[in-house]
């Protein structure tokens, strides 16, 4: 009987081990469970915030254009996707015209995109594109409507240029996370090769009331984000005209101004509490100058009440096409940028180093 009871006992003892053990495999692997769900969450979008990210000239021509024949469509973009993944919208000059047709103008650089490669901007995740420049007609009114098309077509935004003056002034206006961010884009120099009258496709220019413009813009818009091209080339410091027009933007409500066309980098400023970056310089474009391969990108924070916050990314361009830079280049750029807005800022105490992060 002794036995019987001992064995009965020994049975259940091994029943009870096995089912706690199955209990705890079972609990543990639930467990693991949750920890991965958890993990694999993604957190939500500020449905108040939005983050855009600034960048300088692209062009789809020349050598670039070799490359994407040969390498594809991710190639040109590909040591900076990571970077712009964090944004919300993506904001570029577009420095040809993007189109098979006119006839090319009659001066040194003559720039044109195969209709084809509005897929490098598109897989790029550029969202809005600048119009209003200098290369935009070089191949006629033809070649202008033909881009618009086509960046219609791919759904893709732009600014400053049109089938005539009014319609090129038009703010393009991206709604993101309950704000909607306007940006207008004007071309700052007295005249542009091939433009004809204002009724026929032209790029915008700043009239003597285009803060009105920027000011009509904030009516239907929370952020305000203006872009010139404008300065001399491979200059280091804007002009006098570049501060006067962007103050007058600034005063007009722009929240912050954008510029480019020196192909290199200018000076930061912060004027009445904006921040105006008078040249972000080359971004995919090609240049035999050593310092146009220093760029940036400009990375801000929009909220109700304008820009929250901001950081620069420094960039270096390999041959014909840009990378995030490493340590050594970062801190050349960042201390080359930082000279350069020396006597920029508006307050004496509203130093360089925290604006320029």
């Amino acid at each position: 009987m002794n036995k019987k009871i001992f064995l009965i006992l020994f049975f259940v003892f091994i029943w009870t081990l096995d089912t706690g053990y199955l209990t705890l495999v079972y609990a543990q692997e639930t467990n693991q469970q949750e920890i991965k769900e958890q993990v694999t969450i993604q957190p939500a979008a500020n449905e108040n915030e939005v983050k855009l990210i600034c960048i300088g000239d692209v062009c789809l021509d020349r050598r670039i254009a070799q490359s994407i024949e040969e390498y594809g469509s991710d190639y040109p973009f590909a040591g900076v996707a990571e970077t712009f993944k964090w944004a919300d919208i993506i904001f570029a000059n577009l420095e040809c015209p993007v189109s098979a047709r006119g006839i090319g103008a009659k001066k040194q650089f003559v720039f044109r995109a195969k209709p084809k490669y509005v897929d490098v901007l598109k897989k790029a995740g550029i969202t809005v594109t600048c119009l209003a420049n200098n290369h935009m007609l070089d191949y006629g009114p033809v070649g202008l409507t033909d881009t618009v098309k086509n960046l219609d077509e791919a759904g893709i935004g732009h600014a400053g240029a049109g089938k005539n003056s009014d319609e090129a002034k038009q703010p393009c206006i991206i709604e993101k996370n309950g704000l909607k961010i306007a940006f207008l884009s004007f071309y700052g120099f007295a005249s542009i090769p091939g433009q004809f009258l204002c009724s026929s496709p032209c790029v915008a220019r700043p009239d003597f009331n285009f803060e009105q413009e920027i000011k009509n813009a904030k009516q239907n818009a929370d952020i305000v984000v203006v872009s010139f091209h404008w300065g001399a080339e491979l200059s280091d410091t804007p002009s006098v005209t570049q501060q006067k027009l962007a103050h007058r933007a600034v005063r007009g409500g722009a929240d912050v101004v954008i510029g480019h066309h020196p192909h290199t980098l200018q000076g930061v400023e912060r004027y009445n509490g904006k921040l105006i970056f008078y040249s972000v310089g080359n971004f995919l474009f090609t240049s035999p100058t050593p310092k146009t391969n220093d760029t940036i990108i400009v990375k801000l924070t929009l909220a109700k009440n304008g820009v929250t916050d901001h950081n620069i990314i420094p960039v270096r361009i390999d041959g014909v096409r840009p990378r995030i830079a490493d340590e050594n280049e970062s801190g050349r750029i960042m201390a080359r940028l930082e000279k350069l807005s020396e006597g920029l800022t508006e307050l004496a105490a509203d130093k360089v180093l925290p604006l320029i992060k």
